[in-house]
C-alpha cells in the first residue's frame, strides 16, 4: 500500500502513523496527524522524503514543498536513477547522462545539466550518499509500468529485467564497470533505478564519461566522415554540417 486516507479522522490530538514503506503518501486534513514528511493536505506536501530502493507510487499529483530524494553510490561510482521531481546535481554528483544509443558495444550519452523528473538518467560520483532537492516542486501522478528515457527504462516499483537479447544492466565485473546483457536469470531492477533497453548486439556495452564530456572544435571535414555520426538526439547522420555531433564517441562541434 503506497498511500493512507486519514481525512476523516476526528481526534482531538495529533496521532502519529508508521508506515512500513517509508515512501508511503499519507492523505490527510491539516493538523490530524504529528508525522512531519509525506503527508499531503490539500493538494500539498510540506515534506516529501523518499528513500532510495523502496516503492513510490502517487496516486494523484500534488506540489511538495520542499522534496528530498537520498541516492547512494557504491564503489562502482557510477549509478542509474529516475526521480519524479526535477532536481539541481548536488555538490559530488561530478557528471549526469542520458544514454540516447548505441555503436557497436559503445553507448551514445548527451549531458544531462540537471535532473528532469520521470525522466532515468546515468550519474557519476565517488562512493557515497547524495541528496537531491527542490522546493514547490510539481510530482506528477505516477505512471504505471516503466519511464522511458532514451535508452533507459527506470522504475518507481521493484521490477525486473527478462532474459533477452534487448536488455542490459549496470554492473561492476572486476575493475570494470558496464552494462551487461542479462541472461540466464531475470535481473532485479530496484525503485528509483533503470536498466538498458537497446537494440540487441554484445554481451556488454560500455561507455566513457570523460570521453563524451570531451568537445573538440573542428572543421566540417571528409576525415569526419571516417567514423559514425549522431546528433546529440542520437540519430545517426551520414554528414556533419554545422553544429555539434557525436563522433566516435566524442563531442565534436562542426563550425
Amino acid at each position: 500500500m503506497t498511500s493512507i486516507d486519514a481525512t476523516g479522522m476526528t481526534n482531538v490530538t495529533a496521532i502519529k502513523l508508521t508506515p512500513a514503506n517509508p515512501n508511503c503518501l499519507i492523505l490527510a486534513n491539516s493538523g490530524k496527524l504529528s508525522n512531519t514528511q509525506n503527508v499531503i493536505s490539500s493538494g500539498t506536501c510540506a515534506n516529501l522524503v523518499l528513500t532510495d530502493g523502496e516503492p513510490f507510487k502517487a496516486p494523484a499529483a500534488f506540489t511538495a514543498e520542499k522534496a528530498t530524494f537520498t541516492k547512494t553510490v557504491s564503489g562502482a561510482g557510477y549509478a542509474t536513477m529516475v526521480i519524479p521531481f526535477d532536481a539541481e546535481l548536488p555538490v559530488g554528483v561530478t557528471d549526469a547522462k542520458n544514454l540516447t544509443g548505441v555503436d557497436g558495444e559503445r553507448l551514445i550519452s548527451t549531458d544531462a545539466i540537471s535532473i528532469t523528473a520521470d525522466k532515468p538518467v546515468m550519474i557519476k560520483a565517488a562512493a557515497g550518499d547524495y541528496e537531491f532537492t527542490a522546493t514547490n516542486a510539481a510530482i506528477g501522478a505516477t505512471a504505471d509500468g516503466l519511464v522511458p528515457n532514451g535508452l533507459l527504462q527506470g522504475t518507481y516499483a521493484t521490477t525486473t529485467a527478462a532474459v533477452s537479447a534487448n536488455n542490459y544492466v549496470l554492473q561492476k565485473n572486476g575493475d570494470d564497470v558496464n552494462f551487461y546483457l542479462v541472461t540466464g536469470t531475470p535481473a532485479t531492477v530496484k525503485p528509483f533505478r533503470a536498466y538498458l533497453n537497446a537494440p540487441a548486439g554484445p554481451a556488454r556495452l560500455f561507455f566513457d564519461f570523460d570521453e563524451t564530456n570531451s568537445i573538440n572544435l573542428a572543421p566540417a571535414t571528409a576525415a569526419m566522415n571516417e567514423g559514425s555520426i549522431y546528433t546529440l538526439s542520437g540519430q545517426r547522420v551520414e554528414k556533419a554540417t554545422k553544429g555539434l555531433y557525436i563522433v566516435n564517441g566524442k563531442k565534436v562541434v562542426v563550425k
